[in-house]
């Protein structure tokens, strides 16, 4: 990542995250390319949580899928992290953490908010307003009396305890200060200037985001208010570290000599007592070597004491144990014996039992004999009834089939009467209807003469639909498959049997005739009678008529 910053023409930060570990980063930036344009990057470290890499790439692709200029991401301890954009949103939280966005609406919608930090720290805002942290830092700033619900900005460390930088949206900047107090090798004035020096970053930081305009402002008015009251306490805060940070080196300055001064009486007392001790070692030198001969004649003699009582002991100790091993072997062979008896008294009992339990197996055997003889001859009753049953059940089915046959011959038989009595008015309603169309047939044909004259002989480009000579209903009878399918398929719904007939009636009947008629029909002189709103199809019927005098003809 410092590489990045270094080595790359960065414009604008977008998004920054840091885990618990040195891989463990995210980074989305935006970065000016050769041609003067800004394009989006996004770079993230190799032990970043897979769930979080799987969310942001295209399983076919492998390439981004999120709108990567608002994308948000927080990495936690232990592979937690949250992430989510305008659109879409992915996390893996603690429990408590995962339960409380559950019961406070944040199931299908992403947070306002939200921080993890070391040791299970963190803070969630929802944009309902609610709110939940677990904190002791927060506790502090919260017990200044700062609402949650205008924080803008807010961080954890994932590494390091209590420690966090907030930003409200009235300009106030909270954050915990770090302290040197647990190193070892530093001074008050080291661990002084450290805190001075972070609470100069986190004043500088706040202003940076306030200026950049990252806090959205209601009113230019109230930005502006709020803009020159941050300048002002800004400077007065300034000014007081500035005096404090006088009077704390002046007070550095008076420590120091002061420890500069104890430092030389202490040197000089220190030198005293290293002479003074060198003369009391010269004048007790003599009697130091009396007294340590003295003491090493008496130690000889204690290690001599010592070996003989020494020795003694081990006397003891194998007298002891000679009597313990001969105790062992009394009570060893006392077991064997109580062992032996034991076994011969267990054989005894086990066979009279196993005498008793043949008796008893013999018993319940003979009883079982008597048992099974008595099921197999209950038995045998029962499948002689069985038998019995089934041949009755059989009888009667019989009987009872032979009823149904004879009621369904009767019924068959009254079905084919009607359908022959069906049939026969059938053909008499056939035979009349024919009667009556072959008599009606040259009025039939007469009218629809009338019909194609007024049509064929109508100026061009005003025939319509309704106009056209349709052949009557009363002509279409024809019930030939073909001829079925065709008056289906086709606008005419007549075929060239039924037009024969219609155009037989007529009295002149030839193939010179029909030649004669098929050119009234013929497509592109019927097209010019046709309006244009009705042409296409007009001129498919007067086609199809035109193909059914061919046929006419083709049959003479």
């Amino acid at each position: 990542m410092e590489t990045i910053l270094t080595t790359h023409h960065v414009t604008r930060v977008l998004c920054c995250a840091f885990g618990p570990t040195t891989n463990n980063w995210f980074f989305s930036y935006k970065e000016r390319a050769l041609g003067g344009a800004e394009k989006v990057m996004v770079r993230w470290g190799s032990t970043c949580p897979p769930g979080l890499i799987s969310w942001l790439l295209d399983p076919a692709t492998k390439t981004l899928r999120r709108d990567t200029s608002r994308l948000h991401v927080v990495l936690g301890p232990t592979g937690s992290f949250a992430a989510w954009e305008p659109k879409a949103y992915r996390w893996a939280l603690p429990e408590t953490l995962q339960a409380w966005l559950t019961a406070h609406g944040c199931q299908h919608d992403a947070p306002r908010a939200l921080a993890l930090g070391h040791g299970g720290e963190y803070f969630v805002l929802a944009k309902n307003g609610a709110y939940s942290f677990r904190s002791t830092s927060l506790k502090s700033i919260e017990a200044a009396g700062h609402s949650w619900k205008s924080v803008q900005y807010i961080t954890f460390s994932a590494s390091l305890p209590k420690r966090c930088i907030v930003v409200f949206d009235d300009t106030y900047t909270a954050g915990t200060v770090p302290t040197s107090a647990n190193t070892t090798g530093t001074t008050q004035e080291d661990e002084q200037e450290e805190i001075d020096d972070f609470r100069r970053v986190l004043d500088s930081y706040a202003e940076d985001y306030i200026q950049r305009g990252y806090i959205p402002q209601r009113h230019n008015q109230d930005a502006q208010r709020a803009a020159d009251v941050l300048a002002t306490r800004l400077k007065e805060e300034a000014a007081k570290k500035r005096e404090e940070a006088a009077r704390q080196k002046e007070a550095a300055a008076a420590h120091a000599a002061k420890v500069h001064a104890e430092t030389i009486a202490r040197q000089a007392h220190i030198r005293k007592q290293a002479e003074e001790q060198a003369q009391r070692a010269a004048a007790s030198k003599h009697t130091y070597d009396a007294a340590r001969q003295k003491h090493e004649a008496e130690v000889a003699e204690a290690r001599a004491k010592k070996a003989k009582a020494q020795e003694l002991a081990a006397q003891k100790a194998q007298a002891r144990e000679a009597a313990a091993a001969r105790a062992e072997r009394n009570r060893q062979i006392r077991e064997r014996k109580a062992k032996k008896a034991k076994l011969a008294e267990d054989a005894r009992i086990a066979k009279e039992k196993a005498a008793q339990e043949r008796a008893e197996k013999a018993k319940l055997a003979e009883e079982e004999a008597a048992q099974e003889r008595a099921r197999q001859a209950k038995a045998q009753a029962q499948q002689q009834a069985a038998a019995q049953e089934k041949a009755r059940l059989a009888k009667v089915a019989e009987e009872k089939a032979a009823k149904q046959r004879a009621a369904r011959l009767a019924e068959a038989a009254e079905q084919r009467a009607a359908q022959e009595r069906a049939r026969q008015a059938r053909e008499a309603r056939a035979r009349w209807e024919a009667a009556e169309a072959e008599r009606r047939r040259p009025e039939l044909y007469r009218s629809w003469a009338a019909a194609r004259t007024r049509a064929l002989d109508c100026s061009p480009g005003t025939l319509r639909r309704p106009d056209f000579p349709q052949p009557p209903a009363q002509i279409c009878t024809c019930q030939l498959a073909g001829c079925v399918q065709r008056k289906t398929d086709k606008g005419l719904r007549a075929c060239r049997h039924d037009m024969e007939k219609l155009l037989r009636a007529s009295g002149e009947y030839s193939m010179a005739w029909l030649r004669k008629e098929r050119l009234a029909w013929h497509p592109d002189r019927f097209a010019r009678r046709c309006a244009p709103g009705s042409r296409e199809v007009l001129v498919g019927m007067a086609t199809e008529m035109f193909e059914i005098y061919d046929e006419l003809i083709d049959d003479l």
